[in-house]
């Protein structure tokens, strides 16, 4: 997420992860994507894809993925897959 890899430039937040679509830092008001899936490497992978492409459109595209859950924190809030909550102990 954002909430540690950052700098502020100009009085503006920059995260580190970039949108490959325009090349400038992610500014969504996603702060957090976590993901839970088979593999490592694949978690990585659904976790920032999901950063570059915004809660919804990042948790439709962690739902099309078997065993995979996440969690996705905004500025507004929190939002989750369906299965997430199996992964929690509150």
């Amino acid at each position: 997420g954002d909430y540690l890899r950052h700098f502020t430039a100009h009085g503006r937040h920059y995260g580190h992860i970039v949108d490959p679509r325009d090349g400038q830092p992610v500014n969504n008001g996603l702060r957090s994507v976590s993901v839970i899936a088979p593999t490592c490497t694949q978690a990585g992978i659904l976790s920032t894809a999901a950063f570059v492409l915004g809660a919804q459109d990042g948790l439709n595209l962690i739902s099309l993925c078997p065993g995979a859950e996440a969690c996705i924190i905004t500025e507004n809030g929190r939002q989750q897959t369906r299965g997430f909550h199996a992964y929690t102990t509150a």
